[in-house]
């Protein structure tokens, strides 16, 4: 069985995929082909992702978790504390 492999394209570059230069999400209301959503999946691919990223929070509800008080330092290399609590904030994996 053979497979045909599509000629690849070089990378858009930073200007080509700009969102602000291809007119995403600009004006109100953006114009049809120009919106990009959290429900149709828009956001997902590039370079809408590129404008969906910076603005996730307009796409999806997100919420600020609180990390502790105080400085960060590491413990063992592996395990962030905040200086008043000894509570590992995360672990950098096995």
């Amino acid at each position: 069985m053979s497979t045909a492999i599509a000629p690849s394209q070089p990378p858009a570059t930073a200007a080509e995929s700009d969102p602000e230069t291809l007119g995403w999400m600009q004006g109100f209301p953006p114009a049809p082909g120009r919106t990009i959503t959290f429900q149709d999946g828009s956001f997902r691919s590039f370079p809408e992702l590129r404008w969906a990223w910076s603005n996730i929070r307009q796409l999806v509800p997100t919420v600020n978790v609180w990390r502790g008080a105080g400085r960060l330092r590491c413990c063992r290399g592996r395990i962030m504390t905040s200086a008043r609590s000894p509570r590992p904030l995360w672990t950098a994996g096995p």
